[in-house]
């Protein structure tokens, strides 16, 4: 009777041990900001880890940053949108963190910072399908202009983030 108790422990045990393992083994790290701004890493990133997300705690910081950019406090938008980006880097995360970012940085525009968010958005949407082709076609003007801008310091009218910045009308 006492070696059928111990077997059952151990074999309690290693279920224990098996399951504890399998949900460390779920465990998927968050992106940096660095790789956000990495096309190919945001891609390969939601091939791989993006069915097991934390959609939630993304979602979480994409609403704060929605109330944060509509009472206009930049830099703590951009915290949330980033926030939410590293967790579940969806085309509307990028794009709106590339927004905030630009209002943020208020005396300098960073193109180079923001260029490639809006790269990665276009990346996280070849994954994910989320954006309509109005939003597409937003997202791949916003690129195009900017790309101008830092070529030739040509300012196109309907350019939304030279607009955001105070450049364009």
């Amino acid at each position: 009777m006492m070696a059928k108790l111990a077997a059952l422990s151990l074999l309690s045990a290693s279920a224990l041990l098996l399951q504890s393992m399998s949900v460390l083994a779920q465990k998927i790290s968050t992106l940096t900001q660095d790789d956000l701004e990495k096309p190919a890493v945001v891609k390969a990133w939601l091939i791989e880890n993006g069915a097991r997300a934390d959609k939630t705690a993304a979602k979480e910081f994409f609403d704060l940053g929605l109330r944060l950019k509509k009472e206009q406090r930049w830099a703590l938008a951009t915290k949330a949108f980033g926030g939410s980006a590293i967790r579940y880097p969806t085309p509307q995360a990028l794009n709106e963190y590339a927004e905030v970012s630009i209002r943020d940085l208020g005396t300098r525009l960073d193109a180079q910072h923001v260029l490639p968010l809006y790269k990665s958005a276009m990346a996280a949407d070849s994954v994910l399908h989320l954006m309509n082709e109005k939003e597409k076609k937003a997202t791949q003007n916003d690129l195009d202009c900017l790309r101008l801008y830092m070529q030739s310091k040509k300012i196109q009218p309907d350019c939304r983030p030279l607009q955001a910045y105070g450049l364009s009308k």
